[in-house]
């Protein structure tokens, strides 16, 4: 008991000085080697401490622990000059200081910072995606400008797309690209390597073949009367349909007694003129999708 109660006043004693000293040509100096701006769990991180002209003196080692109010804890002490952290957690922030005899360094702070998350987005945010798209996935990690990044997909394997910066292009998609991405940033010159993001399922569909139905189902038309063609692709609202007649190349237009409004193409009265192949293939507002065109239907008018 009475050895522990010396101890505790010689620490007590310790900590008043390096609280009250001033700097002085005698005070040891303290660094942190590397001097990164930021550390992360897991890193290595070496202090030392100098003394002008004092080589073979023993050193103690103190911390102060970010409470309120202050503790203060002794570490180590030992002949080296050096006192290193192998392993760091965040458990190890906090501000230290080196004594030498009476005479103690000013305090250097150290943060250590859990391994951040990165971020994963993508652009278009198109769902689902056709093949022949182009689609970006864009991973960050945090504010430093110094981290690679590491694509994977499906199973832990590097993807092998084009990898420029923080990005990662799918020129052309193929529906062997669907599946689930993530990224991982890892710091140049440094082994630290973030968490990995959460993942973005990408679904890439074959182009879809338009529909053609034609209302009323007459096999005859006859010269005046109605009839429409309808075409569809799939269950998403914005496409836009095109109309072809007996060669691929020539579209249908709007004219005269031919109404194109939407899905739908109404002769109002037919003509012998208008019998022939109808085609339609539908094209994504704001997309570069066009869908694979219908079967054709054959319209057929008699004149009476």
């Amino acid at each position: 008991m009475q050895a522990e109660r010396v101890l505790s006043l010689i620490l007590l004693s310790l900590m008043t000085r390096i609280v009250q000293s001033k700097p002085g040509s005698q005070d040891p100096v303290l660094t942190l080697h590397p001097d990164w701006p930021q550390i992360y769990t897991g890193e290595s991180i070496t202090l030392r401490c100098e003394r002008q002209g004092d080589t073979s003196s023993w050193v103690r080692w103190f911390k102060r622990n970010n409470d309120v109010p202050p503790t203060y804890r002794s570490l180590h002490q030992s002949s080296e000059n050096t006192y290193t952290i192998y392993y760091t957690t965040v458990a190890h922030s906090g501000s230290y200081y080196c004594c030498v005899f009476r005479y103690c360094s000013a305090s250097v702070k150290l943060t250590v910072s859990a391994l951040p998350r990165a971020t994963l987005t993508v652009e278009p945010k198109w769902r689902p995606l056709y093949t022949g798209e182009t689609v970006t996935l864009k991973c960050g990690v945090d504010s430093l400008s110094n981290w690679k990044y590491v694509w994977y997909k499906d199973k832990p394997q590097t993807a092998g797309h084009n990898v420029t910066g923080d990005r990662y292009n799918i020129t052309a998609a193929a529906e062997s690209d669907q599946g689930q991405y993530w990224c991982e940033g890892r710091l140049e010159g440094r082994n630290v390597t973030s968490q990995r993001s959460a993942s973005i399922t990408l679904t890439v569909k074959a182009l879809p073949r338009a529909t053609l139905t034609v209302e009323p189902k007459w096999r005859l038309r006859y010269t005046g009367e109605t009839v429409s063609l309808k075409c569809g692709v799939d269950s998403l609202s914005n496409w836009t349909y095109f109309w072809y007649r007996d060669q691929i190349q020539m579209a249908v237009s709007q004219t005269a007694g031919h109404n194109v409004a939407g899905d739908r193409y109404s002769i109002t009265a037919a003509a012998e003129s208008d019998q022939g192949q109808y085609w339609c293939e539908g094209r994504l507002e704001g997309r570069n999708v066009t869908s694979q065109r219908s079967a054709s239907i054959t319209l057929t008018v008699k004149g009476e």
